[in-house]
């Protein structure tokens, strides 16, 4: 029994008691409604939700018999480090759990309106968290990924993967396979496992760009790399096949360093790189550069990692080791921790594009978690991301497997509670046969040890939100919640259940959820489009959203509107439509618009729509001219260039063409489009007006003078931080001719596999 008031107007009446019966002793109650003073007979919403409360002793799962069971139930044998996370009895973890809270957790106000607008009282609501803002990850091992590492007992290509997903990480990345050294062994490996990753929406960061000792290098750069370093930049000298990187000289060694970072930063699409790899132990090259020369060295490294990175939002890192992990139990900020700090500032100081730190977090010792927060903290006035990317204990180190499990919570839950840092990346996630030492989470059979279950269990168990609730007389339900993507189950008497996943994050204020229209399902993979006249229209084929997994196929297509008679509808929803001329438009509005409405009927009867419009394009006969456009300084950029009786069109934009990669010209702040040979032929030869690909002597001829005295880009305001395409081979077999800026203004031979500038011309 409690009294309880109600939301509401406040009425001269007395308060209200509610007697709530057979409350069990492990739940507590929370009154939906709020408070008022009302008479009882005004009283017609009253809610009182009941839901589980955490008591100490913890109550704990009961252990799932499967050991290959990925839910975070699987607390064998790690039972009492359970019971110390949920009932904390260590000092620490008191700071630590409100650091996780006021830094990982939000409380917002979640808002559900009908299609209407209007709120939506009294429903029921499951929120659930699906993935972390922050990011737990760990490296996928190529070769078992790939079912191809070659031992007996080896898990299948499926059960790898299958295990890796069962961990529900939300990074991912390489041990070796991005590492220049190793390009050649893994070069099929790489494409097909980042299209697994972007098809599982996992982020792959990239390791490492350079790694700057002998041994971590190739043996000797064969004459075929030669040629390429060389065509790279003619400055670089070399000409003696299979030479190794340490007996290049001074010059030619910043030369090699800067095409490995630079062909490895371009050709993979990641969201950041570890530039720079244990420089503290590392130090071959340092000791031939000099200690001061190698400083700026590295500064340059991390710009020019900037300038060629095929994803331009890429976070570029300093990764090293044993700096948080540092197994100095009795001093906090050891010599190793200083040495990052000083490496850090002098990159930065160098203007170095230094943009997050990376410690590689492999612990062979019980560091204290205060230890661990300190030297955290240390480097928190640095303002910069922090991300533990190769995380692991040393089997040889830490011999028990449970004194390991408590080793990975405690840092695991150190980290977390840090404001820096992003990321927690384990570097084994299973069993190799091909090493020594046991540093896994997982067996090859899937399942696993004492250290994959604590974090099973504290990344799918303790730092989860799962919350079963009602909404209140407002629609409304206030969620304090982990940061990261929900999805939301809006429950109603009568109604089919909807859902909608969102975004619970920082600058995002209270959450207003929409319920959709009377749709049980939609018709998806169509839209409006426009296209040239006298071009025949054909559409997507269209698919359908099931949320409610309510269709029963096959779908039954149908067609309506104004222009419906006009369009063409196949069996499977395909939608069609003959060519038409723009000045004898046809369509009911006269106005070159044809609208349909498409109409899908599942065998239950339930049915969903959508409406396209094909709008026709009217096509002048003139030869194309790149639209007018400035740079962000707000200078006019010539569209076009006439020289030697030709019309040279300056290179398209990205917001101008669909193009696979694009960058931003220094000089003129405008992002153009990078493409290949291939390519680039087809865009000139695409365009209205004759166009085509310049010659090697057109280029020579009329834009190679405004390069060098540099009105190409004072004048006209043309990129020049890539080069243009010519038509001419190279002079080296399987190689073109392009016309460069920088380093060098010249003529030269390159890779058409390369991304480049289009200039077309015509006469």
């Amino acid at each position: 029994d409690g009294e309880f008031e109600f939301s509401g107007e406040v009425l001269p009446t007395p308060d209200i008691t509610v007697a709530i019966t057979s409350q069990p002793s492990d739940t507590i109650c929370e009154l939906v409604n709020s408070t008022t003073v009302a008479p009882s007979n005004d009283i017609d919403d009253l809610a009182v939700f009941c839901v589980a409360r955490s008591v100490c002793p913890a109550l704990l799962p009961i252990s799932s018999s499967d050991p290959a069971d990925l839910s975070g139930n699987n607390i064998a044998g790690i039972e009492s480090l359970v019971q110390e996370i949920e009932c904390p009895t260590e000092s620490w973890r008191a700071a630590a759990n409100l650091r996780i809270d006021n830094n990982r957790k939000l409380q917002r106000t979640i808002e559900v309106i009908d299609p209407d607008g209007f709120a939506v009282p009294s429903a029921n609501i499951d929120l659930q968290l699906l993935s972390h803002e922050f990011k737990f990850g760990a490296a996928a091992q190529a070769k078992l990924w790939h079912g191809t590492a070659g031992f007996d007992g080896d898990p299948s290509s499926a059960a790898y993967q299958q295990a890796y997903l069962g961990f529900g990480f939300n990074k991912g990345g390489f041990q070796n396979a991005l590492k220049y050294k190793l390009r050649e062994s893994f070069a099929s490996f790489v494409q097909p496992m980042l299209n697994w990753f972007s098809a599982n929406d996992i982020d792959v960061r990239g390791h490492a760009l350079i790694w700057p000792a002998w041994e971590n290098m190739e043996a000797a750069i064969s004459a075929a790399d030669l040629a390429l370093i060389t065509s790279y930049d003619s400055a670089f000298t070399e000409t003696v096949a299979d030479v190794a990187p340490q007996d290049l000289s001074i010059d030619n060694l910043k030369i090699y360093i800067n095409y490995m970072i630079a062909s490895q930063a371009a050709q993979w699409d990641v969201v950041e790189w570890d530039v720079l790899n244990e420089p503290r132990d590392k130090t071959d090259v340092s000791d031939k550069l000099g200690v001061a020369p190698n400083a700026i060295e590295e500064a340059n490294w991390f710009n020019l990692a900037e300038a060629s990175v095929l994803n331009i939002d890429a976070l570029l890192f300093l990764n090293e080791n044993k700096v948080i992990s540092d197994d100095n139990t009795t001093t906090v900020i050891t010599n190793r921790v200083n040495s990052f700090r000083e490496t850090a500032d002098s990159i930065l100081a160098n203007g170095g594009a230094l943009q997050a730190l990376g410690f590689q977090s492999r612990f062979g010792a019980m560091n204290s978690a205060d230890d661990i927060y300190a030297r955290l903290e240390y480097f928190s006035d640095m303002g910069l991301p922090i991300a533990a990317t190769e995380f692991e204990m040393k089997d040889d180190k830490i011999t028990d497997e449970f004194d390991r499990a408590v080793m990975t919570e405690r840092v695991m839950t150190t980290y977390f509670s840090h404001s820096a840092v992003t990321d927690i990346m384990a570097f084994t996630f299973m069993q190799d046969q091909g090493r020594t030492d046991a540093r896994h989470l997982v067996n090859l059979a899937g399942e696993p040890n004492l250290r994959g279950k604590i974090w099973l269990y504290l990344t799918k168990k303790y730092w989860t939100t799962h919350v079963v609730s009602q909404l209140d007389r407002n629609g409304q339900h206030v969620l304090d919640g982990f940061k990261g993507n929900y999805r939301a189950t809006v429950s109603r008497a009568g109604e089919l259940d909807q859902i909608i996943d969102f975004t619970f994050e920082e600058g995002v204020g209270n959450i207003v959820i929409q319920l959709n229209s009377s749709d049980p399902f939609t018709v998806t993979g169509i839209a409006s489009t426009s296209i040239n006249e006298n071009t025949a229209y054909t559409g997507a084929t269209p698919s359908f959203d099931d949320p409610l997994s309510i269709v029963n196929l096959p779908l039954d297509w149908s067609k309506s509107g104004a222009d419906a008679a006009l369009f063409t509808l196949s069996s499977t929803g395909v939608l069609s439509m003959g060519a038409k001329d723009f000045e004898s438009t046809q369509d009911a509005n006269s106005n070159n618009s044809y609208e349909v409405t498409l109409t899908a009927t599942e065998q239950g009867g339930n049915t969903a729509s959508a409406s396209i419009e094909v709008t026709i394009n009217d096509i002048v006969s003139e030869p194309f001219s790149p639209p007018a456009i400035s740079t962000t300084a707000g200078a006019p950029v010539s569209s076009a260039i006439s020289a030697g009786g030709l019309t040279f069109i300056r290179p398209p934009s990205n917001n101008e063409l669909t193009c696979g990669g694009s960058t931003i010209d220094a000089f003129t702040g405008l992002r153009y489009c990078n493409i290949s040979h291939a390519d680039a032929l087809a865009y000139c030869a695409g365009l209205e007006g004759g166009y085509r690909m310049p010659s090697e002597a057109e280029l020579q001829a009329n834009l190679l003078p405004l390069f060098s005295d540099d009105t190409i880009r004072t004048t006209h305001q043309w990129p020049t931080d890539k080069s243009y395409w010519s038509i001419t081979p190279g002079t080296i077999a399987d190689r073109v001719r392009v016309l460069r800026y920088t380093p060098s203004i010249g003529l030269i031979n390159w890779n058409p596999t390369s991304s480049l500038r289009a200039v077309c011309v015509r006469p």
